[in-house]
């Protein structure tokens, strides 16, 4: 068949093939709007026409579907980011955490230390007060001999003093004889006057016995003053006593509530100290405990340090992939600028996502939509109808570049309250670009 062919346009190569020029202007127009009409009608135009509109319905295909993988890609890669920085802020606090259980477990061991030490000494202080309530003890015996033997000097005392009164009454008859003496001496000198000289002998012995009366009475009248004197004392010695038996019996209480007081002290001391011994010896296990947690802590973060190492590699994997996903979009810029749309917004969401965790440094190109390759897209088909998407997808896209020229400010300031929530406001705006910008590549397909 293609030989017959051949043969035919070889024959008659004049009635088979166009012209080469008007073959030419055919196929710029096609490049160009794609409108043959005015060059080219019949059965083979028409089928040409075809060809292309195919032809272009596929390449947005194909576009639109490198743009969708480049979209998930960009949206996958800002999840990395916050996987990367959630990984990060998690290392931190593992390591803060590691830090503070090593802090802990020191503590635990001073404290440990302590504990024993204060068990030690309780200990010794507990024997001390068995010691001293002993002691107590014997001073309460003592001085319950003390008080008895206060009852004793009371008793003799009283003896004393039933001595002295019987002292008294015999220094009274003796007073009394020596007085009845005196009188009979008296009346015997009368009588010894009145015999005359008979009666001097009887005047001198009468003499005498007055002089014998006079001392007796001296005598007894120093007894009386000995006697009250001992009297005196005796009274003073029984007031003395009687405060000894009082502060005696009060000290005796005093030393008793001690002794009891001192025995219970020691019980609960020797408790405190069986006590603490427990607790350092809980101590103890604890810090083996704390120092095991520390060292699974410090595992855990560098196995979290690992995964955003690992995090980091597929964020630059995810990164080239959006590059490649440009250099497709810049090699067929009359189509791409419907398909490269959703790809570019959410490229530049993930540049923006890195600069608010601190990723990259806080700059970024507001401009991120490409209008003129928009408007060349616009222009290659006359008949879309795109019901205003068009200009609402450059509105939307300025104003995202706008809200991401603000995060990357907030940030460059360290406002991360006021950068966190522009962030939130451009990722919208972001959204809603995108939606309108695969209704439009929808409307370019079908105006194709």
């Amino acid at each position: 068949m293609f030989r017959r062919l051949s043969q035919k346009q070889h024959e008659a190569p004049s009635q088979v093939a166009p012209d080469e020029d008007h073959f030419a202007e055919i196929i710029e127009a096609l490049a160009g709007t794609g409108d043959t009409a005015p060059l080219l009608d019949g059965r083979f135009g028409r089928a040409l026409v075809r060809l292309v509109q195919t032809a272009r319905i596929g390449n947005l295909d194909h576009l639109g579907l490198i743009a969708t993988l480049s979209k998930e890609a960009s949206e996958t890669a800002v999840n990395t980011i916050w996987i990367s920085h959630d990984a990060r802020e998690m290392t931190r606090a593992a390591r803060a955490i590691s830090g503070a259980v090593e802090e802990l477990a020191t503590s635990t061991k001073a404290i440990a230390d302590n504990s024993a030490e204060s068990a030690t000494l309780a200990t010794q202080a507990a024997d001390a007060m068995t010691r001293c309530a002993v002691d107590s003890q014997a001073a309460s015996d003592a001085m319950t001999v003390i008080e008895r033997r206060a009852g004793d000097i009371d008793d003799r005392l009283n003896v004393l003093e039933a001595a002295v009164a019987q002292i008294g009454a015999m220094a009274g008859q003796i007073e009394a004889i020596a007085e009845r003496t005196n009188m009979l001496a008296l009346n015997a000198t009368i009588e010894a006057a009145r015999a005359g000289d008979a009666g001097r002998g009887f005047a001198v012995v009468a003499e005498e016995v007055k002089a014998l009366s006079r001392q007796t009475g001296g005598v007894t009248e120093d007894i009386y003053k000995r006697l009250h004197a001992l009297a005196s004392e005796t009274a003073l010695i029984r007031a003395a006593a009687g405060d000894s038996l009082t502060a005696v019996g009060e000290g005796l209480g005093i030393v008793r509530s001690v002794a009891a007081q001192v025995a219970s002290g020691g019980i609960a001391m020797a408790d405190v100290a069986h006590r603490v011994r427990c607790l350092a010896e809980h101590l103890a296990r604890q810090r083996a405990a704390t120092a095991e947690i520390a060292e699974s802590t410090s595992a855990i973060a560098g196995k979290i340090s690992k995964t955003e190492t690992e995090v980091g590699a597929i964020d630059t994997r995810l990164t080239g992939c959006e590059a490649m996903s440009e250099q497709c979009f810049d090699a067929a810029p009359t189509l791409a600028g419907f398909a490269r749309i959703p790809a570019d917004a959410a490229s530049f969401k993930h540049r923006l996502a890195a600069i608010l965790i601190g990723a990259q440094p806080p700059q970024i190109t507001a401009q991120w939509l490409n209008r003129d390759s928009l408007d060349a897209s616009l222009q290659n088909f006359p008949g879309l109808r795109d019901g205003g998407r068009a200009e609402r997808v450059a509105q939307g896209a300025a104003e995202a570049g706008s809200l991401g020229g603000a995060v990357a400010a907030a940030v460059a300031r360290k406002d991360w309250n006021d950068a966190t929530r522009l962030y939130r406001s451009c990722e919208t705006a972001l959204g809603e670009v995108i939606a309108d910008a695969v209704l439009l590549l929808q409307a370019a397909k079908d105006a194709a």
